[in-house]
């Protein structure tokens, strides 16, 4: 299977390693084309045994009710290999979807310093029709929070209300030209569902860990914050070294009928980097919970599979 990820300007092959390579460059400018990220078009085989292992685990969690659908995609990021399982499948992204409405804002700091300082008032709840089923802390109506505050409540608590107001606030020219930059469809501008791929999603977390979108300082102001995110349920929850760093971030929707839970997330087994992207769509009337035991079973094997890899 090939990795269509083209990027802002072309698709290039390069002859690294012998092999095809998919290159992602930044459009936009007349004498430069910034690269944003590369990687092999192939699949590699060294995670062949590891893909099929997954497949058959999401074909049992299939068989038994549990799943309508799942995809998972894990990258390598010191060598570049990847694999995709169930890669065709689309979801809706959900809150994940907050990872590019931080990196707007850092990118708005970026071209206009101060705009991490503005401060905001939460005046009013904000009805988006969202039901939120996974929540911890939230902003409070009637308090004053700056932009920076309201980005570590809507990535390390998944807050919602603090999504909202920075969404209001959000420059959508920004936010819109992130997608096209990263060769994705870009969201509707009042659309609360956004399809994506477990590979397509992994792209937030890979322009901010290659630090090719924004500075490296902002990219990795961005990559603490998502170490310090709470939700645990998912990919925390399978890896048992409890000292392994995670920068992690959770996406649920769908409705009472069809559950979705996804986790997409960057961690660090032995001092090197993976990139792991889960996404499930639960079976009819699916408790969450259930699909939390989903992600935790994929990271798990994961876990495993990988230490006997480096071992």
């Amino acid at each position: 299977m090939k990795d269509s990820f083209s990027g802002g300007v072309k698709q290039e092959k390069s002859g690294i390693r012998n092999e095809e390579y998919n290159v992602c460059r930044l459009g936009g400018y007349k004498f430069i084309k910034p690269l944003l990220a590369a990687k092999p078009a192939e699949e590699s085989d060294l995670y062949a045994d590891l893909k099929n292992d997954i497949t058959e685990l999401i074909r049992n969690y299939t068989y038994n009710g549990t799943l309508s659908a799942a995809s998972v995609y894990l990258r390598d990021f010191e060598k570049g290999d990847w694999f995709s399982a169930f890669g065709l499948e689309k979801f809706n992204s959900g809150s994940i979807l907050k990872v590019p409405v931080l990196i707007t804002f850092l990118k708005m700091e970026e071209e206009k310093p101060g705009t991490l300082n503005k401060k905001i008032t939460f005046e009013r709840k904000i009805n988006s029709g969202i039901k939120q089923s996974i929540v911890s802390k939230g902003i409070e109506l009637g308090k004053t929070y700056t932009v920076k505050q309201l980005l570590e409540y809507m990535i390390v608590y998944s807050d919602n209300d603090a999504n909202l107001l920075l969404n209001e606030n959000m420059d959508s020219d920004t936010f819109l030209r992130l997608f096209s930059d990263l060769n994705l469809r870009q969201p509707e501008r009042n659309g609360l569902v956004y399809a994506i791929t477990a590979r397509e999603c992994s792209r937030f977390l890979e322009v901010l860990f290659n630090a090719t979108y924004l500075t490296p300082e902002n990219s990795e102001y961005a990559m603490e914050l998502l170490t310090r995110a709470v939700f645990n349920d998912g990919i925390q929850k399978g890896i048992p070294d409890t000292n392994l760093l995670i920068a992690h971030k959770f996406g649920e929707s769908g409705d009472n009928i069809n559950r979705q839970l996804h986790e997409t997330a960057v961690f660090y087994l032995k001092n090197k980097p993976y990139l792991l992207t889960i996404m499930t769509r639960g079976g009819n009337n699916v408790e969450i919970e259930k699909l939390s035991d989903v992600l935790k079973s994929v990271a798990n094997l994961v876990y495993k599979k990988l230490s006997g890899i480096e071992s």
